[in-house]
């Protein structure tokens, strides 16, 4: 399986010299990736996200009335690379599905796996906190198809 990676445009300040720098793919997840963290409601779905340690993340997505969990999201460092590795219970024999980092657009990350049948393309984006919308898509069968969901935080 080969990826190709977009670079992002993101600088940082090196401040010892002044020098605006490329960030490195691990910099740019491990600062987007906090954004996630907390409780996310979609109707009867919910997504926990929380973060493992310095660079891991973790999302289990469970049914909000039946308190069935649906599947799991690690995002980790692999070779240098990030994966996103969802396992949807009951399906892949429960198996994850690995993606790989794509892109940092904004307050858009993107994580693609162009060999998998759908999707081939899951993406998070966040509203200042109010909001995260994910949207996971693809091609099958030739016809593009695209499920958005909105979620909200936890009441407090």
């Amino acid at each position: 399986m080969v990826f190709s990676f977009i670079a992002c445009n993101e600088k940082a300040n090196n401040i010892e010299t002044g020098e605006a720098k490329e960030k490195t793919e691990i910099e740019i997840i491990k600062e987007f990736m906090p954004q996630l963290n907390g409780i996310w409601y979609s109707g009867n779905t919910v997504e926990h996200w929380r973060q493992i340690n310095d660079s891991c993340f973790q999302a289990y997505v469970y049914n909000n009335e039946t308190f069935d969990t649906l599947e799991r999201i690690d995002v980790y460092p692999m070779k240098g690379a990030y994966i996103f590795a969802p396992t949807v219970f009951g399906q892949n024999d429960d198996d994850p599905i690995f993606f790989e980092f794509k892109s940092l657009e904004g307050d858009k990350i993107s994580f693609i796996n162009p060999s998998h049948d759908w999707p081939k393309e899951i993406s998070y984006k966040t509203a200042k906190g109010d909001s995260l919308f994910a949207v996971v898509s693809g091609t099958e069968n030739g016809k593009y198809e695209e499920l958005k969901i909105t979620y909200f935080p936890s009441p407090q």
